[in-house]
């Protein structure tokens, strides 16, 4: 599927991003090396907002910021694409406009033609990000109105990629969570109450279950009753796999 070129572009990549931890220097070596494998006019690397799937914290290649602003403020909410691609209930991890679109009609769209087409974007194709089954960022590859659309080979290789690119943000991304958010905001992000995120902190930080009951003055009972419904609203199987999610 892949020249011999083209692989050893894919291959540097996915090794480079392995060594990265930080989601900016991640999203500028995927669209520097992914501009030689499926090649566009402009790109974007937006986060997303757990449980809004609004768009956030953006890392742009060939578009002005400037227009970011004027998304967030009017075109996020006429933004078709985006409406179309998420209604489905379960989103794609690889998608491109013209699998929801008759171009035709999607130009009667205020989103299309006020906001996309004056930054010459025409042909769309996304890599969206999840972290326990939560969007939680999306790659944006964009070509003009003079390129061809996305082909099913260029396609196939973004599905290739997919689970790579997945694996390495979302760690960035629970890396870039635990460290620098509130316990609010990670609390938000699980659905945890005050005593589950507190229990996990702890756990996180190697305590055992005799250590969190003398500390919290609660039975090892009421413990283990805790850590089974943060188990399952973390979707982790194991201490280990919970204390990297709190990593701290």
């Amino acid at each position: 599927m892949l020249t011999t070129h083209q692989f050893k572009i894919y291959d540097n990549m996915i090794r480079r991003i392995y060594s990265c931890t930080d989601v900016r220097k991640i999203s500028a070596t995927v669209l520097d090396h992914l501009s030689f494998l499926v090649p566009h006019d402009s790109a974007a690397v937006f986060m997303v907002t757990p449980g809004t799937n609004s768009f956030a914290a953006p890392f742009f290649v060939g578009l002005d910021h400037m227009y970011f602003k004027q998304y967030q403020e009017y075109y996020e909410e006429k933004d078709e694409y985006k409406q179309k691609a998420f209604a489905r209930g379960i989103i794609p991890p690889v998608d491109k406009s013209s699998d929801y679109f008759n171009y035709r009609e999607w130009t009667k769209n205020e989103h299309r033609v006020d906001f996309l087409l004056p930054q010459r974007i025409y042909h769309i194709s996304c890599v969206q990000i999840f972290h326990l089954n939560r969007l939680v960022g999306m790659i944006s590859l964009h070509r003009s109105p003079k390129s061809p659309d996305f082909s099913k080979k260029e396609m196939e290789l973004l599905k290739m990629l997919h689970y790579h690119l997945n694996n390495v943000f979302e760690k960035a991304t629970i890396i870039q969570t635990t460290q620098v958010d509130s316990k609010d905001k990670v609390s938000d992000i699980f659905g945890l109450t005050g005593r589950e995120y507190e229990i996990s902190t702890l756990i996180s930080r190697g305590k055992t279950n005799k250590d969190i009951a003398r500390e919290l003055f609660i039975s090892e009972n009421t413990v283990k009753t805790y850590i089974k419904r943060i188990f399952v609203k973390t979707e982790v199987s194991s201490r280990v796999e919970l204390a990297f999610l709190f990593r701290l």
